[in-house]
Formats: C-alpha cells, structure tokens, sequence
C-alpha cells in the first residue's frame, strides 16, 4: 500500500507509551502540553478529537461538521482547540465561519508554541471574535 504524503509536509507521529497517533509533531506536542495542564488542574476534562456538527444533516445535504484536536473545560468554560501551524485553508475558514453562528463555545486555533491564533466566541457568547494574526 502506497501512503499518501502529506500536503503541508507534516510529519505523523505515533506515541509509544499510550499508542496514540498524531497529525503532526505540533499537534503532538500541544497536546502533551495541555496533559500537562491537566496535570497542574489549569484545566479539566481533556479529550482528544472531539466531533462537533456545526449543522445537521437536512434532507439530502450531508451534515457539516468539524474534528478538532482537543477538548477541555477551562475556567469553567467549554473549549475546542485545533493546532494549525500554516495559514488557514479556505475549507477552514468556512469552518470558522459557521463556528461564529452555530457553534457550542469557545473555539480557539494555537499555532506553534501554543501561541494563540485565533478565539471565535459564536454569536451571543460572552466575548467576541479576537484574531491576534496579521
């Protein structure tokens, strides 16, 4: 069997110790930061790949939804978070599009570092959308 490159050249990586795999080595280590904050009770309830229907499936069009890389409660508060380390594709900020209306909470994009991204709150949260990016 032939595997498909990826087509940002990122780099799989399999996790010995819980045989878990990853996108990416960035997404590896994002995630073993957030365990880490898990660890400390910075944050609560981490989950990995979590499925969110951003609009359900009506008649013959397919359902729209997003597999993010994680999933926890910080302060409270519900967040998904995915790890992008390259510019957004356009599928992407369509995704982002429809987290602004339909989306459960907080949705936060953190690049390398865990440096924020992006936040999307959807419409009628709390806070605003706040893009740290140029």
């Amino acid at each position: 069997m032939i595997r498909r490159r990826n087509k940002f050249n990122a780099k799989p990586v399999h996790d010995m110790s819980t045989g878990e795999s990853y996108d990416s080595t960035g997404e590896y280590k994002r995630h073993k930061q957030l365990e880490l904050l898990e660890d400390t009770g910075y944050i609560s309830e981490l989950q990995r790949q979590p499925k969110v229907v951003l609009v359900e499936r009506c008649g013959k069009a397919p359902e729209i939804a997003w597999k993010l890389d994680s999933y926890y409660i910080e302060n409270g508060r519900p967040v998904w978070e995915d790890f992008k380390p390259r510019p957004k594709t356009p599928r992407e900020n369509l995704l982002i599009k429809l987290w602004k209306h339909f989306g459960p909470g907080l949705l936060r994009i953190t690049g390398r570092d865990g440096k924020r991204l992006l936040e999307v709150w959807p419409h009628g949260a709390a806070q605003r959308t706040e893009d740290t990016t140029e």
